[in-house]
């Protein structure tokens, strides 16, 4: 794992240069997308790929529309070359492309994506800005799997080091990097606390708070908060952090330790498209403060944050053969992704019109109230798109692609949190 080794940052000092360090620097929301291999049971019923890649990691895919070229099967001349997912009849119209920043194949590795895209960020998040690595596709997509925030003993999760996914690679070389720099900078120090939170019919539940085991309304933040103020403040945003359990992390190990006990307790379910889905959406926050000590002077703190987004997939209940709580989450599940849906775009259209006065939707949801700083305010957003390759998946593989491309639109304005 390559270690982290911030580019603006002053040997002597743990602060960003003055350049860095001014009123904001505009950036974009980076874009990251995943395919994943289509699985056995799959393959038994339609084995062609409807989006194609160059090799593990390029900047561009293919979306082979097979539907519609299926559709044309019956009237192709004789001997016509089938299209690259393998239906008769196609023709250069049925095939879209799509650039992003990165674009990861069937064969990347989990290493490959995080050294890749999210390595480079986290240098910043070093150097005091607010950093959020979002997980968006469909159910099934695989995002828990890229995150690595599923149970422990699953694919990708925190106790399987051979294929750990994002958040527990992040944590540890994060938590490195500062430990190399306190031994090496004379007077610098820091420390970290992190934080668990999930949105489960749109409830928000902290995932550290232990004691309460049994998953009543009780423990959820949201009516907590109610009970504790008669009615939901001004601020929900700033009332629910506050009130979140924030595990201090000392000594470094554990950190992991800490997200292994958190996603135990996430809810997932079997549906008739996922055997292991997540029903809510979790946010794993990190929080660091590094300060810089002078004899018995303090010169100065800087405070960052960095997020990890693991999105429930969008579903649609005809495919997964979901009933009773099963359907009530996924009604859930879907309303808070039409909310962030509409925060996109009114961000885009705004990014496309600075001038213009542009309202932006995050009250709709406490999902996208929540994402509020992450989307459009003080923070380098990065968004994987996860995706399946599968033909009867290309509804749903379209969609998501014209959401990540209406993402990758979004500018926010980020300064160093002094």
């Amino acid at each position: 794992m390559t270690p982290l080794s911030p580019s603006h940052s002053n040997s002597n000092s743990p602060f960003p240069s003055p350049a860095y360090a001014g009123a904001g620097l505009l950036a974009s929301v980076q874009v990251a997308v995943r395919i994943r291999p289509i699985w056995p049971d799959e393959a038994k019923k339609d084995s062609r790929y409807a989006l194609l890649a160059d090799g593990s990691r390029s900047d561009s895919l293919t979306l082979d529309d097979v539907s519609l070229a299926a559709k044309r099967s019956t009237i192709s001349p004789v001997g016509s070359t089938p299209s690259a997912g393998g239906a008769p009849g196609a023709r250069s119209t049925d095939q879209k492309q799509y650039s992003f920043d990165h674009v990861f194949g069937t064969n990347a590795s989990q290493e490959l994506v995080f050294e890749t895209a999210v390595a480079p960020i986290l240098n910043h998040f070093i150097e005091g800005f607010n950093v959020t690595v979002i997980a968006y596709g469909q159910t099934g997509s695989g995002k828990t799997f890229t995150m690595g925030t599923g149970a422990s003993g699953s694919a990708g999760s925190v106790s399987d080091p051979t294929s750990q996914g994002i958040v527990p690679r992040a944590a540890n070389l994060t938590f490195l990097a500062l430990e190399a720099k306190a031994r090496d900078v004379l007077g610098f120090t820091w420390s970290a606390k992190v934080s668990f939170l999930e949105i489960y019919n749109d409830d928000v539940i902290d995932l550290f708070d232990w004691a309460p085991m049994s998953r009543v309304p009780a423990t959820c933040l949201y009516r907590r908060l109610q009970t504790l103020h008669g009615k939901l403040p001004g601020s929900m945003l700033a009332a629910m952090l506050l009130l979140a359990s924030h595990m201090p992390i000392y000594p470094i190990d554990t950190g992991p330790s800490l997200l292994a006990k958190g996603t135990q307790l996430r809810q997932t379910a079997a549906t008739g498209a996922n055997a292991t889905s997540s029903r809510s959406h979790a946010i794993f926050s990190i929080v660091i403060t590094q300060g810089f000590i002078a004899g018995d002077d303090v010169v100065g703190s800087i405070t960052s944050k960095l997020n990890f987004v693991d999105l429930a997939g969008s579903e649609r209940l005809k495919n997964t053969n979901a009933v009773g709580d099963r359907a009530k989450e996924g009604i859930s599940i879907n309303s808070g992704l039409l909310a962030l849906g509409k925060v996109i775009n009114a961000l885009s259209a705004s990014s496309a019109r600075p001038s213009a006065a542009v309202h932006i939707p995050y009250r709709e949801s406490k999902l996208t109230r929540l994402l509020q700083d992450s989307l459009g305010g003080n923070s380098q957003t990065l968004m994987i798109a996860c995706l399946s390759p599968s033909v009867p998946d290309i509804s749903e593989s379209k969609s998501t692609l014209q959401f990540a491309s209406r993402a990758r639109s979004v500018r926010t304005r980020v300064a160093i949190n002094k």
